[in-house]
């Protein structure tokens, strides 16, 4: 039964079914002969087959630390053919550092050409972990930042949680072999650090546009309060440049956020405006802000798009609720669509805040022939 196991085992070390045909007809189909040991063993090959085929029969380790062989009680190259009936004996050094390739050329079993393959793939893949380390490391040197603090058991983790690595030395290998950037782990591996020093950088860029000091944020839970009366400044924050983005003209009531542009100061935004979200690393440029006091005197300007039944009198009947209720309209723009059925109405009014910007739409809405209306950037 031992040829069953033999023939498992050459199915596991065959790469490919073509490999394991071939291999079965070397060792099972082809003509063997019989060589012995220095203590009187016979172990049978297959034909043409050399003292590195004999090495690796014998053992795994003997394979790999031979350095010799002797045929017969003579030294012999290690290409030499053996045949039936030679004595082959095995020079080993513990200080040999392996194989050789070539050796792949040489041997005629699958058994050793499968040892070889195998000692190479471990030997490049402990190569692989060694110069993949040493690439993640240049990175750090590269940006000043301390390697080991980052390649710490808890940091190294997180990274393979996001990625098809089991272990830190199938992640060092996969840098060495090229399969994925150092610098990529080295992203991921620095993220959250980086994202809190850009928005220390954000802060610090927002300290420098204030005119003649440094900004003092007086409220201490650190989010920063628009006052609109008369304009709009930041408390706690005098003589910071701010202003009213216009992509999405947020109004008082209206959820925002703080943009620090380059030179231009800070933007507010309404937090779900799709323009700032465009903007490339936005999230490490923002600061809180809300609105001081959502009732004011002043107006902003909004925009609404409004949907209808194309009748006579609904422009008008849709100004005449404004005129009741907003201070000011800057723009009308009416609109039939293409079948002359249903129109589009787009205004821009002013309007102190978001609760009379929905009292607004809501009387809209109540226009009859109106089928929608919805709030829109500009």
């Amino acid at each position: 039964m031992n040829w069953i196991k033999e023939m498992m085992e050459l199915q596991d070390q065959a790469d490919d079914a073509k490999e394991f045909v071939d291999t079965v007809k070397e060792n099972y189909l082809a003509e063997e002969i019989y060589v012995f040991t220095p203590d009187g063993a016979v172990r049978s090959l297959p034909k043409d087959s050399g003292p590195i085929d004999f090495a690796y029969e014998i053992h795994t380790k003997i394979g790999e630390k031979a350095t010799g062989a002797k045929v017969n009680g003579r030294m012999v190259p290690l290409t030499t053919k053996l045949k039936t009936g030679d004595q082959v004996e095995i020079i080993t050094n513990p200080n040999s550092f392996g194989p050789s390739r070539d050796w792949l050329n040489i041997v005629k079993t699958s058994k050793a050409r499968n040892k070889i393959r195998q000692f190479f793939k471990n030997q490049d893949k402990e190569l692989s972990i060694n110069r993949g380390r040493e690439l993640l490391m240049a990175q750090f040197h590269e940006h000043d930042m301390i390697a080991n603090k980052f390649m710490d058991k808890k940091h190294m983790d997180k990274v393979l949680q996001k990625t098809s690595y089991k272990t830190e030395e199938a992640l060092f290998a996969a840098i060495g072999f090229g399969e994925i950037g150092a610098i990529s782990v080295f992203n991921r591996l620095t993220e959250e650090e980086r994202r809190e020093e850009e928005k220390a950088k954000a802060r610090a860029e927002a300290e420098e546009l204030v005119k003649g000091g440094e900004v003092k944020v007086e409220n201490k839970k650190d989010t920063l309060k628009v006052r609109h009366e008369g304009g709009v400044v930041i408390q706690g924050a005098s003589g910071l440049l701010i202003r009213i983005a216009k992509c999405c003209n947020p109004v008082p009531g209206d959820t925002i956020v703080g943009y620090i542009t380059k030179g231009r100061g800070v933007a507010i935004h309404r937090q779900d405006c799709m323009n700032l979200r465009a903007q490339d690393n936005y999230e490490q440029r923002l600061i809180d802000v809300e609105w001081e006091d959502n009732n004011t005197t002043k107006d902003y300007i909004a925009h609404i798009d409004i949907y209808g039944l194309n009748r006579a009198g609904l422009l008008n009947d849709v100004l005449q609720v404004l005129s009741n209720t907003a201070k000011m309209i800057s723009t009308v723009n009416a609109q039939p669509t293409k079948d002359m059925k249903f129109a589009n109405i787009h205004i821009s009014f002013g309007i102190p805040n978001l609760s009379m910007l929905t009292t607004v739409v809501d009387k809209i809405k109540s226009v009859p022939e109106v089928y929608s209306v919805k709030r829109t950037n500009g």
